[in-house]
């Protein structure tokens, strides 16, 4: 299994938008994770699965399959 990663700070509604329209889930959140100018703020996690992705077919891809008749044995 294949993954993306990616923490953002909690008041940060920007961010988790992108990440929303990227295909990231938010799947938890850690406290005093991030130290950016001042106190320790608390962080979202997301996360994106790669494996999650619907199976690209011959026709999408315009590549040919093993029943085309191209590639037919005989």
């Amino acid at each position: 299994m294949w993954a993306d990663a990616a923490s953002t700070n909690t008041h940060n509604t920007a961010s988790h938008r992108v990440l929303a329209k990227n295909g990231f889930e938010q799947h938890g959140s850690a406290r005093n994770h991030l130290h950016i100018i001042g106190p320790w703020d608390d962080a979202d996690l997301y996360q994106r699965i790669l494996n999650n992705r619907p199976r690209r077919t011959p026709e999408l891809t315009g590549y040919p399959t093993s029943r085309s008749p191209r590639h037919a044995r005989f």
